[in-house]
């Protein structure tokens, strides 16, 4: 199978249910022949990336945020970038107040939470990783106020409700306000720019690359991998992915607890085993 380029989302993808890459998919990922880039493509910012990664050197290219930012990991060179301006930031943050919500801010490669619900994850759907959010995660009082006085751009915004009729209404005015909304948890709704989402990011990097949309895959499992599905030549669905997901695959592949990621690499780019449907 003729794949140059594969992006690989992370959460419920490349991670298992206890966020982590597995020493198998890291040995698997290792072993990805050199002229093929295999890139990070998630809804995560810098200071979440795991730990894991710097064990796969051969990963050279990282896509943070949606989409806002893509990044040369060893340069560490922002090759690319579309984040909510500081205006368009604020004036969300405030329309944001209305609501119940645990807001976090992703802003300079880092997430900035209000102090009480950093101490209250799990009121807000975060029981079941406290310890990774308290970790990644950066108090803040004020934020607005910091935010506006910062006056950098946003990459997104990541929002956990209490109520489901909340989250609608946020989602509802979002994209009636012009901005890019989608999710990847049950609980969450996520707000970028626009221009920004995985595919279109995705895209700006295979052009970087020099390498054609038709020699591009990606793995992923949740409603913001869709953009990149759109994409890809070779969309490929985790098992554990949505139907939305699921549907639009050509291929799908195992869990992500069962090392689904490294399963779908060995088979199609180690071993180049062609699939009647990864071809149109």
């Amino acid at each position: 199978m003729d794949i140059r380029l594969i992006a690989i989302d992370l959460d419920g993808t490349l991670l298992n249910s206890e966020l982590q890459i597995t020493h198998h998919t890291i040995d698997v990922l290792n072993r990805v022949p050199p002229n093929v880039e295999v890139v990070i493509c998630t809804g995560r910012t810098i200071a979440e990336l795991p730990e894991e990664l710097q064990y796969i050197p051969n990963i050279r290219y990282i896509i943070t945020s949606n989409g806002a930012a893509v990044w040369n990991r060893q340069t560490k060179e922002k090759l690319s970038e579309c984040a909510l301006t500081s205006t368009e930031a604020i004036t969300l943050m405030k329309g944001f107040q209305q609501f119940d919500v645990r807001m976090e801010v992703f802003m300079l490669g880092r997430i900035l939470v209000e102090p009480y619900y950093y101490e209250h994850f799990e009121a807000y759907g975060g029981s079941q990783h406290t310890d990774f959010l308290k970790k990644t995660r950066t108090p803040k009082e004020h934020v607005v106020q910091y935010v506006e006085e910062l006056c950098e751009p946003v990459e997104k915004f990541n929002l956990f409700f209490k109520n489901e009729h909340e989250r609608y209404t946020a989602i509802q005015q979002c994209i009636e306000a012009g901005y890019q909304v989608t999710t990847s948890f049950a609980h969450n709704v996520e707000v970028n720019a626009m221009c920004a989402s995985k595919g279109r990011a995705l895209q700006t990097l295979a052009e970087i690359l020099g390498i054609h949309q038709q020699y591009v895959a990606a793995i992923g499992d949740q409603i913001n991998d869709l953009s990149m599905f759109d994409y890809a030549n070779y969309p490929i669905a985790m098992g554990n992915a949505v139907d939305e997901v699921k549907r639009v695959a050509v291929v799908e592949t195992l869990t992500n607890t069962e090392d689904g990621v490294a399963a779908a690499i060995e088979k199609y780019i180690i071993k180049g085993e062609k699939n009647e449907r990864l071809f149109f």
